[in-house]
């Protein structure tokens, strides 16, 4: 068996950069593997919260499986993300660099600015190579996976790049330490190599480690899940290997998984699982590698959305419908267009300010001032959920904003300068 292996994994080699075609077996549902898997998740975590258990991993599977996500899942989570790093001062850590690495991957799955959360922009953090570094090879492996998760701009990608091809072991492969390969490492090393195969000395480390992980017996999750990722994000059908059935035996009739075949459920190893679940449902389905977020404009989280600049806005109060005209949380819609917000809560009026333009509503009164300009509005600003909600198109426009609507999939599309 070993050497039919390693005779296929040479084969591969000679063929990586191939499109490679994709087997669908029948027996394995992964679509209801994942909605299985995912219930199970959101069941255990009703308040996620920014970490490694429970945190971003979660955020970014279930964002990436495409299964349905409640408004106030998101934004608990973001909240509580914002809470964080103003209580830190942006400062999360010192050592551990990958953390910011993890957050831009799982705000990057819900369309969420990386460059400000609570005024803090994470791409600094993934721009200091010697900070990055401190943890050694796992830290620039996930700075290359969250740049190039949204096509973010990075001046050390070179070094992050460079560190990384020095640190292959002889004979293929990667590790955190010593000199034998590490299966998630390698694996892992697959994943950030991955956009930069088409570069000849990277296409060699690729499938040096390609040869080296295949050799491998795997016998936990986290690996199996790794190896998968790995796979699909450089179009090789993990299930020719029997990776994805060999990960359903881990799996336990809840929908949670095992660490070890002989263990009890363990919520990282689901994580893990889902990761790795959505990551090869994408790939049966010619969608983008489960890291490669650049087709994150398809993510749809309400039945009415709005697309600012080319990025679905993500809201504490979804947007809601009366008659015909769609009404959003009014301090993010400022905020977004850079407008200054001001709300006077004895007379219910918020009044929005953008350079010399001035916006003023009041709760309940379809009358709204543009420069002190009266004008009738279709639908009046109102509360919701303790949230108040103005009617989008109107401040958009009084703000100069391009407001276009898509009724195939009931969006607002905003483009502002």
């Amino acid at each position: 068996m070993k050497t039919t292996k390693k005779t296929i994994s040479m084969l591969l080699v000679l063929t990586i950069v191939l499109a490679t075609t994709v087997t669908v077996y029948a027996d394995i549902d992964i679509e209801t593997e994942i909605e299985n898997t995912s219930s199970y998740l959101m069941q255990e975590v009703q308040d996620p919260y920014p970490g490694t258990i429970g945190g971003e991993w979660l955020i970014l599977g279930l964002a990436r499986s495409g299964v349905d996500l409640p408004y106030d899942y998101l934004a608990n989570y973001y909240e509580n993300l914002e809470k964080l790093f103003i209580q830190k001062q942006g400062e999360i850590t010192r050592n551990k660099y990958s953390d910011y690495s993890r957050i831009v991957l799982a705000l990057t799955a819900i369309g969420r600015d990386v460059t400000n959360v609570a005024g803090y922009n994470l791409l600094e953090k993934l721009n200091d190579f010697e900070s990055v570094k401190k943890q050694g090879i796992n830290g620039p492996l996930f700075a290359l996976i969250a740049k190039n998760s949204g096509g973010y701009n990075l001046s050390s990608e070179k070094a992050f790049l460079g560190y990384i091809l020095d640190n292959e072991l002889p004979g293929g492969g990667f590790c955190l330490s010593g000199s034998t390969a590490d299966p998630d490492i390698t694996a892992i090393a697959l994943q950030a190599l991955s956009a930069y195969r088409d570069q000849k000395e990277v296409k060699e480390v690729i499938d040096r480690a390609l040869n080296k992980l295949l050799e491998m017996e795997l016998d936990n999750v986290e690996s199996i899940s790794q190896v998968i990722i790995g796979l699909t994000s450089i179009d090789i059908d993990p299930e020719e290997y029997g990776y994805v059935s060999k990960l359903l035996g881990y799996r336990l009739n809840d929908g949670s998984f095992r660490h070890l075949l002989n263990g009890r459920s363990d919520f990282m190893s689901t994580e893990q699982a889902l990761l790795a679940l959505a990551a090869y449902s994408r790939f049966i389905k010619g969608e983008s590698p489960i890291y490669d977020m650049k087709d994150i404009s398809e993510w749809k989280f309400y039945k009415y959305k709005v697309l600012l600049n080319g990025r679905y806005m993500v809201f504490d109060q979804p947007p809601i419908n009366v008659n015909g005209r769609v009404l959003v949380p009014m301090r993010a819609i400022f905020e977004s267009l850079g407008a200054t917000v001001n709300w006077e809560q004895d007379i219910k009026r918020v009044t929005g300010t953008l350079g010399k333009i001035s916006v003023m509503l009041t709760i309940g009164d379809k009358r709204a001032y543009l420069n002190n300009k009266e004008i009738e509005l279709d639908v009046p600003a109102l509360i919701q959920n303790g949230r108040t909600l103005v009617p989008i198109r109107f401040i958009s426009g009084s703000l100069k904003a391009k407001v276009d609507w898509d009724a195939d999939t009931n969006t607002v599309v905003i483009t502002k300068e």
